[in-house]
């Protein structure tokens, strides 16, 4: 049973202050939040921005979690700002910086809260096709999906997510009000009652 905080406790959108503490440059911000787990396959993502960053001068990768170990690890430094051990209640104002959010790889039996966070900020998603994804999704383009493990297919869906910015922006408000409803806390707790109900009725 995955649950968000309800809508009102979510975001404190941070904008120009954000994006110049993430990029003093002021370039376009690609992020990922997460531990930067092995699964997670975020050398995938870092390839891609190296990619990216050859066609292109405006964008920039931010990497928020995880030890500085791992991002030490990742050899991320030419194309990302590292931001490790953040702290939680910090986390949807850096989402609500980023242009566009991603998940280069998930496993295939758990369903990625990561993008449910993205989403309920109201931020762009590039995330992988794979089924638990999918499940999330209520229209076609909620997420640009992406095959996993693809840096130039990545790459690609990154660039093609922050040229058409307002469409994007458009379908990411539009995601948000879905996952805010759907996954709420208080939706979610309000579900698991009626479940409990039902199921202490047909005992």
């Amino acid at each position: 049973l995955h649950a968000l905080q309800d809508a009102h406790d979510l975001v404190v959108p941070c904008a120009l202050s954000c994006s110049a503490q993430l990029d003093p440059q002021g370039r376009r911000l690609v992020g990922f939040v997460g531990s930067l787990a092995s699964y997670q396959r975020v050398d995938v993502l870092v390839d891609a921005m190296r990619l990216l960053r050859s066609e292109r001068d405006d964008v920039h990768l931010v990497l928020i979690g995880g030890t500085p170990e791992r991002a030490r690890a990742l050899g991320a430094e030419d194309v990302a700002t590292l931001l490790s051990h953040v702290p939680y209640e910090e986390i949807p104002r850096l989402i609500s910086a980023l242009d566009v959010a991603v998940l280069p790889d998930s496993n295939w039996y758990g369903s990625p809260v990561k993008v449910l966070e993205y989403a309920a900020v109201g931020v762009p998603i590039v995330a992988p096709r794979i089924p638990p994804v999918e499940d999330l999704m209520s229209e076609p383009g909620d997420i640009r999906l992406v095959a996993p493990g693809d840096p130039e297919a990545l790459a690609t869906a990154i660039g093609q997510t922050l040229d058409a910015e307002q469409d994007a922006r458009q379908r990411a408000e539009a995601f948000a009000e879905t996952v805010r409803g759907r996954f709420s806390r208080s939706t979610r707790t309000a579900q698991l009652l009626d479940l409990m109900t039902l199921l202490v009725a047909h005992a």
